[in-house]
């Protein structure tokens, strides 16, 4: 089993104006319905979308802008990034990128296991495989996407998760 098991849920999502509610609410969560994950620690979770209105202008551009914002409870700022490299406007790595998150995960490890080594979590890989009942539901929502119809869920190249915690993150 993993150390650490409990699924984070957001509550609030706050959008821009260039997307399809319909679209995000069909792709997001009602395909969700009918799966059952009864036997596994995650729930089904739809959280409020705080859709952001603008003036109306004369001139709205036809696709999306190419910057995120991200905030959460306690960050001083948002942060914001450029969509097509997913860093900071300054080109570094963004508080949500996995490299940092995986840093965090190992602050919160070693307070909960002092003196264990940070090697022994291995790659972000190895801690995600760890974690039993994760990889239990992922199983289980996958199988149901194919039984239901939606198709097979695309995965990223393996590679992407096979990276350790780097000194300067830590």
């Amino acid at each position: 089993a993993g150390l650490i098991q409990f699924p984070i849920y957001y509550s609030t999502l706050s959008l821009g104006d260039l997307f399809s509610y319909d679209h995000l609410h069909r792709a997001s969560f009602q395909r969700l319905q009918g799966i059952s994950l009864a036997d596994s620690l995650f729930s089904h979770q739809c959280p409020w979308f705080n859709v952001a209105s603008s003036p109306p202008t004369e001139h709205i551009a036809p696709h999306a802008t190419n910057y995120s914002v991200n905030w959460t409870f306690g960050d001083k700022l948002p942060e914001v990034l450029d969509t097509s490299t997913g860093k900071c406007l300054d080109n570094t790595p963004s508080r949500v990128c996995k490299a940092k998150l995986f840093a965090t995960y190992h602050k919160v490890r070693a307070l909960l296991l002092p003196g264990q080594d940070r090697a022994a979590c291995g790659t972000y890989e190895q801690a995600k495989e760890s974690v039993s009942g994760y990889q239990e539901a992922k199983r289980m929502l996958w199988d149901q996407f194919q039984k239901n119809g939606h198709g097979k869920w695309m995965t990223k190249p393996a590679e992407q998760d096979q990276f350790a915690l780097q000194t300067e993150h830590a």
